[in-house]
């Protein structure tokens, strides 16, 4: 850790208590091919994003992901 982090001046983004803990609106995801972690799938259903914007280079990805959020999410516009 570095010196900011140890001393509390840099948040620890890393951590699932912070992501759990602070409050967003929007969540901007530009996933690799493969698209999202599970991980990062189940912090966008159970977080405090009220949008996502999805940026996708890879159809079925994206479908696979689609299908995880539409639970949590409505979608809007798929251009």
């Amino acid at each position: 850790l570095s010196w900011k982090q140890k001393h509390n001046c840099i948040p620890d983004v890393s951590s699932k208590q912070y992501w759990q803990s602070t409050s967003f609106q929007v969540l901007l995801v530009d996933p690799p091919r493969a698209g999202l972690d599970r991980n990062v799938c189940h912090l966008a259903s159970h977080g405090s994003f009220e949008h996502i914007i999805y940026i996708s280079c890879g159809r079925q990805a994206l479908l696979k992901d689609l299908k995880e959020l539409s639970h949590a999410f409505d979608i809007l516009d798929c251009t």
